[in-house]
Order: C-alpha cells, then sequence, then structure tokens
C-alpha cells in the first residue's frame, strides 16, 4: 500500500470548479461504494444529481478533501528552470450539504433540471433507442427517469431536519483521475 504525505492534505470549502471532481467521485462510488464505471454509458448522469448541484444551487454548501500534487508528479511539466502545474491538487472526497432542503429541491426544479432534460429527454414509453445514438445501460436509464420526476424528501425528514448532508470520498491511496 502507497504511503500518503498527510501533510499534502488539506479540506477546503467546495467551488463550482470542483464540478468534475465531484461528477467522478460520484462514478467512482456509485455502485454502494465501488465503481459504477462499467454500470453507465453516461458516465457523468450520477454526478449531475447527486453532486453538481450542491455547487450549482443556492441553499448549499461542502467542503472537498484534496492533496496537494508534489512537485515531481506526472502532471507537473518541466520548462527549462520552471515547473508549470497542469493541476495544483487532486479532490480526495466531499461532503456537501443544503440547509434547507425544499428550497434546494425547488431551485433543482426550477433552474437545475430543466436544461438536463432537455439534454437528456425520457422518450414515451420504451423507445430509448429512437432518441440516443449510443446503447443505454439500465442505470443511466435509470438516473434520466430521476432527471425528469427526482424524489423529494419525505415530510417526516424534513419534520425532523430542514438540512440534509451528502458524503462521499474516495481512499487516500486513489486520487480521482479526470475524464
Amino acid at each position: 500500500m502507497a504511503s500518503v504525505d498527510s501533510s499534502l492534505c488539506y479540506i477546503r470549502p467546495v467551488r463550482p470548479s470542483d464540478a468534475l471532481a465531484l461528477s467522478r467521485i460520484c462514478l467512482l462510488t456509485g455502485d454502494a461504494g465501488k465503481s459504477a464505471e462499467g454500470l453507465h454509458s453516461i458516465p457523468e448522469l450520477i454526478g449531475l444529481f447527486y453532486g453538481c448541484p450542491y455547487v450549482s444551487l443556492p441553499h448549499t454548501g461542502g467542503f472537498v478533501l484534496a492533496r496537494r500534487r508534489p512537485l515531481d508528479t506526472p502532471d507537473s511539466v518541466t520548462r527549462g528552470e520552471q515547473r508549470q502545474h497542469t493541476s495544483e491538487e487532486d479532490v480526495l472526497g466531499y461532503t456537501l450539504f443544503t440547509y434547507d432542503t425544499r428550497a434546494f429541491e425547488e431551485a433543482a426544479e426550477r433552474d437545475w433540471f430543466p436544461p438536463l432534460r432537455a439534454k437528456y429527454p425520457k422518450p414515451a414509453g420504451d423507445a430509448w433507442e429512437t432518441v440516443y445514438d449510443r446503447q443505454l445501460t439500465d442505470a443511466d436509464k435509470r438516473y434520466i427517469k430521476l432527471l425528469h420526476s427526482p424524489d423529494r424528501a419525505p415530510k417526516a425528514c424534513i419534520a425532523f431536519s430542514p438540512a440534509h448532508l451528502v458524503r462521499l470520498s474516495l481512499s487516500f491511496f486513489s486520487p480521482v483521475s479526470y475524464i
């Protein structure tokens, strides 16, 4: 097992530029904590539902666990005496939240889902092949259906707490590789 210099790891607030990393982590943990890469022909679907809205909508926030890349990583390119970095860090995990679930659901319904529904239409009946130019997996179809009819938090959950938390993380030993 590789050792990790924990002095290179830190927690910082999530930002919109983390969306790709969040989406990738969703895919890499989307099968009950294991990689869901083999379950999807449209890999971004999980992240569009469970990660990206939390950096795009109001009433949200979060933190990422990041690891600063040492100078000798493959993403460092030497040009003469100066090193140029293509990326300064790897995002290893995240915690996302909304402090008002109902407001989050309303904002998602108003602002987040409409463009995704246009990009990923749900065909009438089971005629998926008439809409998509690729063979969709059952998991793809399930997430497309979810984009068109998202679940709402049960009233009992909202009565207990109007907030909710999403936590996904990867091993320190498996930095996210970007698609």
